[in-house]
């Protein structure tokens, strides 16, 4: 029996997102097959142009609501202020996407 996603540990949690993630960048570039969770999502050397990560954030917006029942707001003015940290690499922001599904 699978754990259900209430019952994930942090870490199942953790990379059940980065799952999630690389499959989304993969399909939105799928001429690249070098992203790992280091890949950085701004800044110097980001994998992304600003409307491919409109488009993953508005992925990751219907994934937490469809299959966590939690509601992302990416596009608030709290969430813009906190965006340069958690959309580091694909890892932070599944990081902050976990914490955001614990309540942390």
């Amino acid at each position: 029996m699978t754990q259900s996603h209430n019952q994930q540990t942090p870490d199942d949690l953790r990379q059940s997102l980065l799952r999630f993630l690389l499959e989304e960048l993969q399909d939105i570039l799928p001429d690249r097959d070098d992203l790992t969770e280091e890949s950085p999502l701004i800044g110097k050397n980001q994998v992304l142009k600003s409307a491919a990560l409109v488009t993953l954030l508005v992925a990751v917006e219907d994934y937490l609501e469809e299959e966590h029942d939690v509601e992302f707001i990416w596009s608030s003015d709290a969430a813009m202020s906190q965006m340069r940290s958690w959309l580091r690499s694909v890892g932070h922001l599944a990081d902050h996407l976990a914490n955001t599904i614990r309540g942390v």
